[in-house]
């Protein structure tokens, strides 16, 4: 692996580092809450303090069940709001978004990594793994995920890249003013054609896949259906499965897809430089309120209002939109063989390494869904965006 896990040198020299750091980086100035709410911070933003070291150490096997029993602990959720609750309609969104984190899990951190060859490194047992999941997911065969993502890693952000052409035919073009992009967004996202489309891909790509993938999903569709018709399922799977599984996956496709990277002009670029341009690492969170000189009343009011906001704003992005590594999806494109289960340590001391046999640092976004994609659009607009020198560290630059 290209890096080990934090060192107590790496902390250690960068010390002195931290409170020009929690100017600009939100995560440092969370340093401040109690000690027992630092795992779940560095989760939920993800980014760890400068100096932590993590709770778990992860491998790919676990971060693998870990998504398989979010997504059963989702649908667990949903067939007993169904069954027990009157309050459904409030409940049901909860057991979407957590069953959605888990199928998202594992279509872009386990599924991808299969097809890297990265997961095992065993090239039958990524592959086996990977169409398991693709199978069960009605995602993208092996095959054809390992064709387009491949060609997207040479040539991220062209116009001759997979993901740059899917979005052009979504209704996005280059250009878009932040209003004109966001309207874009909330259109797309509701929009029948759109997921007509997107999920009549899945099912093609399902069914013209070679032979014995589509064996597998011709068997998966009739135990499926034999089981929910033998326990008059249906109705229950459709409600509890449909939603995270169709809806939410592509509305989070379509986000991720775009804020991923940014929308830089690299045409005129090559190489280390064109990838370091567009490659963005995106954070959730915000900054601690200031309290000082405020009243009891005061101080209370401004830590409601940032906790209402953690768990509100940016608790569903990052299980939506951002799940396992995706936050630091960009150390994936700079050093694809890191130990990408616990990729955001492994990102923090390359951050703090200077980025290391690059010609530029890397690039954090911070803040809520709407800061990332804002971002995206505007990569020299946005206040929210902090550029990391390259080489020695210093303090993050503007």
């Amino acid at each position: 692996m290209f890096l080990e896990h934090s060192t107590d040198t790496v902390a250690g020299r960068l010390k002195e580092s931290i409170p020009v750091t929690a100017a600009i980086n939100p995560r440092e100035s969370m340093r401040a809450l109690p000690r027992f709410a630092q795992p779940f911070l560095t989760w939920l933003t993800g980014m760890p303090l400068i100096d932590e070291k993590p709770l778990v150490v992860w491998t790919p096997v676990g971060r693998s069940l870990a998504a398989f029993a979010i997504v059963i602990s989702g649908l667990l959720l949903g067939c007993l709001i169904l069954r027990f609750s009157n309050w459904w309609l409030f409940g049901l969104p909860v057991s979407w978004l957590i069953t959605a984190n888990g199928i998202r899990d594992l279509y872009t951190v386990t599924e991808h990594y299969c097809i890297h060859d990265t997961y095992s490194e065993v090239h039958w047992v990524d592959v086996l793994v990977g169409e398991v999941i693709s199978t069960v997911l009605l995602a993208a065969p092996v095959d054809l995920f390992r064709a387009d993502h491949l060609k997207h890693h040479a040539v991220p952000r062209l116009d001759s890249d997979p993901d740059v052409l899917f979005l052009k035919s979504t209704g996005f073009h280059r250009g878009m003013t932040r209003q004109e992009f966001r309207a874009y967004i909330a259109r797309t996202c509701v929009s029948p054609v759109y997921h007509g489309r997107y999920l009549w891909s899945r099912i093609v790509s399902n069914l013209t896949a070679p032979a014995h993938r589509v064996a597998m999903t011709i068997v998966y569709v009739v135990i499926l259906c034999c089981a929910l018709t033998l326990f008059h399922g249906w109705t229950v799977w459709t409600v509890i499965w449909t939603v995270p599984a169709v809806f939410l996956f592509q509305v989070a496709s379509l986000v991720n897809y775009h804020s991923e990277h940014l929308w830089d002009d690299v045409s005129g670029a090559t190489g280390r430089e064109a990838i370091a341009r567009v490659c963005v690492g995106r954070f959730c969170g915000e900054p601690v309120p200031a309290t000082d000189g405020r009243g009891t009343f005061a101080r209370l009011g401004l830590w409601a209002i940032w906790w209402v906001r953690i768990f509100a704003v940016h608790l569903p992005h990052r299980l939506l939109i951002l799940p396992g590594d995706q936050s630091q999806h960009d150390l994936h494109h700079r050093r694809p063989r890191s130990d990408w289960a616990n990729a955001a340590f492994v990102r923090r001391d390359d951050v703090l390494a200077g980025a290391p046999g690059w010609p530029i640092g890397y690039i954090d976004v911070w803040g809520s869904l709407v800061d990332h994609l804002d971002a995206c659009v505007d990569p020299y607009g946005s206040k929210k965006i902090v550029r990391h020198a390259p080489t020695a560290y210093r303090a993050p630059l503007r």
